[in-house]
């Protein structure tokens, strides 16, 4: 068998080419004498078998057949035995290979086709197509993808000619500005609208606000200053009622009408929580000059009464130099303010004394004058206090019998001070230290001025000064 396959495929016969697609071989075109068929590939094994010649009872198709007629059976020779060829053939053509070529549903191979000829133009049987192409789906009539290589290609999408490109239409950028421009214009004309025009409804309501209040706190008799309103209210169409007195600490109610609405009555509360607002002066005195808290203090704002103290007790001024004093403000309610001021004792301290002049009367046979001699500080305040009386007499009697009951009781005309005589002149001097309350009750006033016009102004004008 194998001796067989060789002399087969050394007749030049292929039955693979190109592709695996097995190709017939190439038979030798027979002989026709008229007579018989010579098979010259018989070799000569036995006698020629004569064959009677086909009668041509019908043309000849010059067809696809003719050209290629079916091949007959071959009969193998054996092994070892050539035969002489007469009219060789021509080799067969050399197989050219597949290039790649675009199928379609014309051109797919459909396996009715099985036992047709082959693409070279020769007859293919079923056994030669199973060897070759596997079995292929039935094209589908709506599939028009092309095959290059046997990689599918999808179609090309046909162009109408009749449609051509419509562009889009642009918008010059002068023509976008004005458009942005109306449009913030039409926003913003939008919101004036809404802000001005519109109305926004909301309930009327008054609700109550003041609780306490700060005593000596101006309030005006106005509904605003005790309730809140909402909504469509006229405060100043309401009605307030009450009985609230700011200057005063205390609980007091009061209530506020507008048109349907109203508070009730309402309870508010006067309280007094504000230290004193203090400001302090530097007092410089001559020393052992006495000296008052009051003397520190040059301004005061509190809406209650105000007392000040020493906080380290009396002020020594015996001796001179510049002292700390740490004083104390206090109010009605307990409220307090602790200040320093400076203290400046000093043998050259600006001092001034108002020297007024008064009627005095006695009993005693004598002409008798007076003055009140009163100390001035720098912030215009009284201190070291003085009355002072004189005593002229007639004659030596009556001026001995003074010196003798001055002497005896240290007093004089019921008076206790200190003492002056002068025997030449018959004249005896008293100086009594008085405080402003002890001068009133002298001068038979209430109270006695604390203030340089004031005094002035008593005494009609005649006071003096002296340094």
């Amino acid at each position: 068998m194998n001796n067989e396959t060789n002399n087969f495929n050394s007749n030049g016969t292929n039955m693979t080419p190109n592709g695996g697609v097995p190709v017939p071989p190439n038979p030798t075109m027979p002989v026709n004498n008229g007579m018989e068929t010579v098979n010259p590939a018989y070799n000569g094994q036995g006698a020629p078998q004569a064959q009677p010649a086909p009668m041509p009872s019908e043309p000849v198709n010059p067809g696809p057949a003719a050209v290629n007629p079916a091949p007959e059976s071959i009969n193998l020779q054996p092994a070892g035995v050539v035969t002489p060829v007469t009219n060789a053939p021509e080799p067969p053509p050399v197989a050219t290979p597949l290039e790649a070529t675009t199928l379609n549903a014309q051109t797919v191979m459909n396996p009715s086709n099985v036992g047709s000829t082959s693409p070279m133009g020769q007859p293919m049987n079923q056994e030669a197509m199973n060897g070759m192409v596997p079995p292929v789906a039935p094209p589908n009539p709506n599939n028009n993808i092309g095959m290059i290589g046997g990689v599918p290609v999808p179609p090309s999408v046909p162009t109408d000619p009749g449609k051509k490109d419509k562009k889009k239409p642009k918008i010059s950028m002068p023509i976008l500005i004005l458009l942005i421009v109306v449009l913030i214009a039409a926003i913003g004309f939008g919101i004036y609208y809404f802000l001005n025009t519109s109305e926004t409804k909301t309930q009327a309501s008054i609700t109550p606000t003041l609780t306490t209040v700060e005593l000596g706190t101006v309030l005006t008799e106005e509904a605003r200053f005790f309730v809140r309103a909402s909504g469509d209210v006229d405060l100043n169409a309401c009605t307030l009622t009450t009985n609230l007195d700011t200057n005063t600490v205390g609980t007091y109610e009061y209530s506020v009408t507008c048109g349907n609405l109203s508070t009730g009555t309402q309870t508010v509360e006067v309280l007094d929580t504000t230290a004193p607002a203090i400001e302090v002066n530097e007092v410089i005195v001559a020393p052992n000059t006495g000296v008052l808290p009051e003397d520190f203090i040059s301004s005061i704002d509190d809406a209650s009464e105000v007392t000040f103290e020493f906080v380290d007790g009396e002020v020594d001024t015996s001796t001179e130099g510049e002292f700390e004093i740490n004083i104390l403000a206090s109010d009605e309610y307990e409220n307090t303010t602790p200040v320093v001021a400076t203290l400046i004792v000093t043998n050259n301290a600006p001092q001034t004394y108002m020297i007024c002049e008064n009627d005095f009367t006695s009993s005693l046979d004598a002409e008798i004058s007076g003055y009140y001699r009163l100390g001035i500080t720098s912030r215009g305040e009284l201190y070291n206090i003085h009355k002072n009386i004189t005593y002229v007499f007639e004659d030596a009697t009556l001026y001995n019998e003074a010196v003798a009951e001055i002497t005896n009781s240290n007093t004089f005309d019921g008076l206790e001070g200190e003492f002056y005589t002068d025997e030449e002149g018959l004249t005896v001097e008293v100086s009594m230290e008085m405080t402003p309350e002890e001068i009133a009750e002298d001068m038979g006033l209430d109270t006695f001025p604390t203030t340089e016009s004031e005094i002035d102004t008593l005494f009609e004008y005649t006071c003096e000064y002296e340094d």
